[in-house]
């Protein structure tokens, strides 16, 4: 059936793309900003648009709809603010704060326009730590008392095609008398079964609201067994044809807490490209347990530029057929269509992990751009992991005749070990958030895999080829650059040029970063529009 569509809080318009997607017809949307609003009204030009503080609209100004999708201020809730949220009562000499009392005003909105709208079905979408707002179990009930049935949906984007890992939580509230089948099954190969098999969410210890990996699994639905889906690498969004300049010669050094990340994300993926946190608050507990490969998706993706590629000098890299990375002197590789290069990349605020460019890009968030980008730059034929980037854990790739591997790191969110924090670049990038956290890293000019100083010295041969690599030189060497605005615009699957490429940088990555991933909401309100079907 054709339902319409009002969008609240439309920002750049993810939610309004994902519902179109599904089949409905959006007919509103309602953003503060006037950016957001433009650049929704150029894609959307057949819908109706109000810029206005919707905390102070009046419901009635607006077209009633079948269907309300909400994305409530989640800023004050979510992790990339950098605040402990165990204690939200202010002192008795606490000034007030305003975006804390933005994000609580936002949410009941919510319930000002379903009490009046009479809405037959409402998403609303925000950050998992908003299940932890102290007025959560008030403003469900709030939902309940006005009649709706509501059920909270956990997703990460990477599982929806989106090449980034972003935690959301979705609120689906539904008219009594709708049946809605919200059961997200996928296909995953069953290391127990060695066979692709159907695996649904399987949650710990009773959880039923949480991120993917730390409160829930994807389980085989014939043994039970912990399965991963396949997801979207990192290297699919960035630019392989942006110079990344070396870190040495930067005029402005990077951070400590930077560096220590790309050491650390290279030791661990076998000196390989990295992505880690380039910007923003970049502590973390443990130096480097941040950085990811570029085979795995992003890390968060926030509102303001974080994210962050290095790639190494001396080499030419190239992923296509192989990943293979050629010296400068030697002839340059075919050039395919698919020009998908490998690299690493890691986020540059607090906490961010590195990982590889072939998994999903961390999470990205309207603070900016925090992805860095960084790209191997030594190794050898026939003795280096570089080719295809892989778990430490994991038996090796074929080895052939060139390093091709990139690390992904994320640097926002809570501090987990190195297993969790660092992913390979085949992988889907972390949640990007507001601001820009990542940053690729990529070893350069030695022959062979590099080795700690207590193990054996390799064969010596009549060439000179055994040398003390200091550490600090290593990461030099790297190149490294932020992901662009269009980069991290990608990672949130927008279409290429949505996002005008003349705007400022900052408000770019600032509307890219605060959006919705149009797959997932093309999944929930087409199993909508399925139950109002079946209903009607």
């Amino acid at each position: 059936m054709t339902a319409t569509v009002t969008d609240l809080f439309c920002g750049a318009g993810g939610s309004s793309l994902g519902a179109t997607g599904a089949g409905a017809t959006l007919v509103m949307a309602a953003n503060h900003w006037q950016t957001a609003i433009d650049v929704h009204q150029a894609n959307f030009p057949d819908a109706g648009h109000d810029c206005a503080d919707i905390s102070q609209a009046d419901p009635r100004r607006y077209p009633r709809t079948d269907i309300l999708l909400a994305s409530p201020e989640c800023t004050n809730h979510s992790q990339a603010r950098g605040v402990s949220r165990k204690r939200q009562d202010p002192t008795l000499w606490d000034a007030p704060d305003p975006a804390a009392e933005r994000s609580r005003a936002t949410m009941w909105d919510v319930v000002r326009f379903a009490e009046q709208m009479h809405y037959t079905a409402i998403v609303v979408e925000n950050v998992v730590e908003a299940t932890k707002w102290v007025l959560w179990p008030a403003w469900w009930q709030a939902m309940c008392d006005l009649g709706y049935v509501g059920r909270v949906l956990s997703h990460n984007s990477m599982h929806h095609t989106v090449p980034q890992s972003r935690d959301r939580i979705y609120v689906v509230w539904l008219r009594p008398g709708v049946d809605v089948d919200l059961e997200l099954e996928l296909a995953a190969h069953c290391p127990r079964c060695d066979l692709t098999r159907t695996v649904r969410q399987a949650w710990k210890n009773g959880r039923t609201v949480g991120r993917y990996r730390q409160q829930w699994v994807w389980s085989c639905t014939t043994c039970g067994a912990v399965c991963e889906p396949s997801t979207e690498p990192a290297a699919r969004i960035i630019d392989w044809g942006l110079d990344c300049p070396r870190i040495g010669d930067r005029a402005r050094p990077l951070a400590k807490n930077t560096r220590n990340r790309i050491l650390a994300g290279l030791q661990r993926y076998g000196w390989a490209p990295i992505t880690t946190s380039g910007a923003g608050n970049v502590h973390e507990r443990t130096p480097g347990n941040r950085a990811r490969g570029v085979d795995e998706p992003l890390a968060t993706q926030q509102t303001t530029a974080t994210s962050a590629l290095a790639t190494p000098p001396g080499f030419m890299l190239n992923t296509a057929h192989g990943g293979r990375i050629s010296d400068l002197d030697a002839p340059h590789p075919t050039v395919c269509a698919s020009d998908d290069r490998q690299s690493l990349i890691v986020p540059m605020r607090r906490n961010g992990h590195a990982q590889d460019v072939d998994g999903p890009v961390p999470t990205v968030t309207a603070g900016g751009n925090h992805h860095a980008l960084i790209v191997r730059n030594y190794g050898n034929e026939g003795g280096d992991p570089g080719r295809h980037v892989t778990p430490v854990e994991e038996p090796l790739r074929t080895l052939t005749g060139a390093p091709g591997q990139a690390l992904l790191m994320r640097n926002n969110g809570t501090a987990g070990d190195e297993a969790w924090a660092t992913t390979t670049v085949d992988e889907p990038a972390r949640t990007m958030t507001v601001k820009g956290h990542q940053s690729l890293l990529v070893p350069n000019n030695t022959n062979n895999v590099p080795r700690p100083v207590d193990d054996p010295a390799p064969a010596m041969t009549t060439g000179n080829r055994v040398a003390l690599v200091n550490v600090e030189q290593i990461v030099d060497d790297c190149g490294f650059r932020m992901l662009e605005p269009y980069e991290v615009a990608a990672a949130m699957a927008f279409p290429d040029q949505y996002i005008p490429r003349d705007l400022p940088k900052k408000d770019q990555v600032k509307l890219a970063g605060n959006a919705v991933t149009p797959p997932v909401m093309t999944w929930i309100v087409g199993r909508i529009l399925q139950g109002l079907e079946a209903a009607s």
